[in-house]
């Protein structure tokens, strides 16, 4: 275990993904925070104080997990379904909480208009699926709960992210193919 003196506390919902491995790491290298994180899987994430192995998804380990702790930001990268948040932000002491980092998707606007904004309208069914759903349910969720206790959030809806520890190959695919000569198939509209 990391403890820092009077650095701030971070917890990290995920950690081992490619986007929350990244952003995990260069959060290390600032040497400024005592990090938690709570993933899925048992990774040895160097460089963390803590790295709880849970299903974010029980009720009653969140709650037993985050009641005994504080901590000034939340980064999470991990939730999909729809109960993933309003679980992490019913058991964070939201008196301590300067921010909550929610990751959510591209996926939860209404149409994939290379030219999106803020001002898009956002109906995740006709682009996004379930996923997309789930993502905007969750975003719904951060902000009535915000407006209700007024602690500060931020929403980051990412498009699809390349890079060469990218662990879902659906981007991959098109990506290797190419680069090996291979067809690409692609549908007929």
């Amino acid at each position: 275990m990391i403890i820092k003196g009077d650095f701030m506390n971070v917890l990290i919902l995920g950690g081992t993904g490619f986007l929350s491995a990244a952003f995990l790491n260069e959060l290390i290298k600032l040497n400024k925070y005592n990090i938690d994180t709570i993933t899925r899987t048992g990774v040895n994430l160097i460089g963390v104080r803590n790295n709880f192995i849970l299903d974010r998804n029980s009720v009653a380990l969140m709650n037993h997990l985050l009641t005994e702790r504080a901590y000034e930001y939340v980064f999470d990268f991990s939730s999909y379904s729809n109960n993933d948040v309003s679980i992490v932000i019913k058991s964070i002491d939201l008196d301590a909480l300067k921010l909550y980092v929610y990751f959510s998707s591209i996926s939860v606007y209404s149409d994939d208009s290379p030219l999106l904004s803020e001002n898009n309208i956002c109906d995740a069914t006709l682009f996004g699926g379930q996923y997309g759903i789930n993502k905007l349910r969750n975003e719904r969720y951060i902000i009535d709960v915000h407006q209700k206790n007024n602690f500060s959030y931020m929403i980051i809806r990412p498009p699809y992210i390349y890079g060469k520890t990218n662990n879902i190959h659906r981007e991959n695919y098109y990506i290797q193919r190419a680069l090996n000569n291979q067809r690409i198939f692609l549908p007929y509209n």
